[in-house]
């Protein structure tokens, strides 16, 4: 009976470790609190940040989450305006700056989101460029609900993996205003 060659080794290995590689969950969602009652899950132990910001004529306390998981940038981002005059205002603002941050523009844009009724709820697409030239694209959904104003963002390089893409629509259909 003949052994096996080297090549015939690694090969049979290097076959079994793709296959393990495909089974093996990818993402690990969890739930993720921006307070409110705003309700999401993010694909990965996030970072929490939280700083003041000028943000639509006046000064904002923001709480983000946000991690890095298979190439996509995923975050929520709460902003305590203390104003519900200023509301609609922030939320026209992070669009542009999210336009704005990548060099690019909205593509599609739709309004849904269950639950209660929120101020202004805008699902957006956009297409555009990392500052290193690297070409992306991102969803992202804004609303407001008080005196506060959420973005919530998947961003991923262009040539994603399908999957991924379909994975960043369902983080934002995750989001829900609850009681």
């Amino acid at each position: 009976m003949p052994r096996p060659t080297l090549t015939l080794v690694l090969f049979a290995a290097c076959c079994a470790a793709f296959l393990l590689q495909g089974c093996s969950p990818a993402l690990d969602w969890r739930e993720a609190r921006l307070g409110g009652q705003v309700q999401l899950v993010i694909p990965c132990k996030p970072d929490r940040i939280e700083r003041q910001l000028e943000l639509a004529g006046g000064q904002a306390q923001a709480l983000m989450v946000v991690c890095d998981a298979e190439g996509v940038s995923w975050s929520a981002t709460r902003y305590e305006l203390g104003d519900p005059g200023r509301v609609d205002a922030a939320l026209r603002e992070l669009r542009y700056k999210l336009a704005q941050n990548i060099g690019g523009e909205e593509r599609r844009v739709e309004a849904r989101l269950p639950g209660p009724p929120a101020v202004q709820a805008r699902r957006s697409q956009l297409s555009g460029k990392r500052p290193g030239g690297e070409a992306v694209r991102a969803e992202a959904l804004f609303f407001g609900e008080a005196s506060r104003v959420y973005q919530v963002v998947a961003l991923w390089p262009i040539d994603a993996r399908p999957a991924l893409v379909e994975q960043a629509g369902q983080y934002l259909d995750g989001v829900h205003l609850g009681h």
